[in-house]
């Protein structure tokens, strides 16, 4: 959070987090924040306008970071799934069509 307050004071206005199944995020700290909270998190950092992340492992994909990106208009509502037709369709054990919201 401290990195991400330090390019908004810097004048960046967009964030991309990048890592080999970024959304299996889990903070080692107390606080213990998914990857949901994460993006809430780094969404909220003044002077932000859009944050981006890839790439999204299937299986960690669940609702709550569709929730996120569903109520945050910082988020960026782009999603990279590797696996194409197939993963798509049992996204997080929710289907294609709460994957389509």
């Amino acid at each position: 959070m401290a990195e991400a307050s330090r390019l908004a004071e810097q004048g960046y206005t967009e964030i991309q987090l990048l890592g080999q199944n970024v959304n299996s995020y889990r903070d080692p700290s107390p606080a213990g924040w998914d990857f949901a909270a994460l993006l809430g998190k780094v969404a909220s950092v003044a002077g932000i306008r859009r944050v981006r992340y890839t790439t999204s492992h299937p299986r960690d994909f669940v609702k709550s970071i569709m929730d996120a990106m569903d109520e945050n208009p910082v988020l960026c509502d782009h999603v990279h799934l590797p696996g194409a037709v197939r993963v798509v369709a049992n996204v997080g054990g929710y289907g294609p069509a709460l994957y389509a919201r």
